[in-house]
């Protein structure tokens, strides 16, 4: 029997079905012709900066199977969720994380975890913040995996926006140098040099250290003169 959209769910809620449980059976359909593993988009070679975009490539191709398999199995960012279908059924109401639109602006990564920085609405004078999210990966026998992620948003000022991990509580070498830079702080050796400033020529008359030098007056050869004469 065909369960049309606005019948009753079967699932039992009291809902109609294009209000519940219509979206993931969708969803579900188009899972079942899905045929890519993960282990075929991202390998235990791949980078923290590769596997930021492939996530993006399978979420532009609501390759959710892969997505969720993407996520680390302890992590902050999977516990969210109750099972598989209830990350099917989110995606299709709320926005995963980064997409297409959204532009990587710091990495920051040591032997078993990844921080990835990106933003959006930088570059988009209609809008007055810029988005933030900071994606969390650790290191597994598989790869990378999604741990947690974080979003947070920044209003656009005069000048340009100085996006760092601070903005998430994480410290980097790179934040601590512009607050330094910010409080004045200027490394001499890159300074420029500036140039000696010129000495009185007064002083240097006096001292007898040196002396302008009269200019040569010029005479005409004995032998012109001899011949303008005659």
């Amino acid at each position: 029997m065909t369960v049309h959209r606005n019948d009753p769910c079967e699932c039992g809620s009291g809902k109609k079905y294009k209000s519940c449980c219509m979206t993931l059976t969708e969803v579900r359909t188009r899972l079942e012709r899905t045929t890519l593993d993960v282990l075929e988009v991202v390998t235990p070679q791949t980078i923290p900066y590769f596997f930021w975009k492939k996530w993006n490539e399978m979420r532009t191709r609501g390759e959710l199977g892969v997505l969720w398999d993407m996520l680390h199995a302890d992590g902050l960012y999977k516990a969210r969720y109750t099972d598989r279908d209830h990350f099917y059924r989110d995606a299709q109401m709320h926005p995963l994380p980064s997409g297409p639109d959204w532009v990587l602006e710091k990495i920051k990564v040591d032997e078993k975890e990844a921080y990835l920085l990106s933003s959006r609405g930088r570059e988009d004078p209609l809008v007055k913040h810029i988005s933030l999210e900071m994606m969390h990966l650790q290191r597994t026998v598989d790869g990378w995996r999604v741990f947690d992620v974080k979003s947070d948003r920044v209003t656009k000022g005069e000048g340009k926006v100085y996006i760092s991990f601070a903005n998430f509580g994480l410290k980097s070498a790179e934040h601590d140098f512009h607050v330094k830079v910010e409080g004045g702080y200027a490394r001499p050796d890159l300074a420029d040099h500036l140039e000696p400033e010129p000495e009185d020529e007064t002083e240097e008359q006096e001292s007898g250290e040196s002396s302008p030098i009269a200019p040569m007056e010029l005479t005409e050869p004995a032998s012109d003169v001899a011949e303008a004469k005659e």
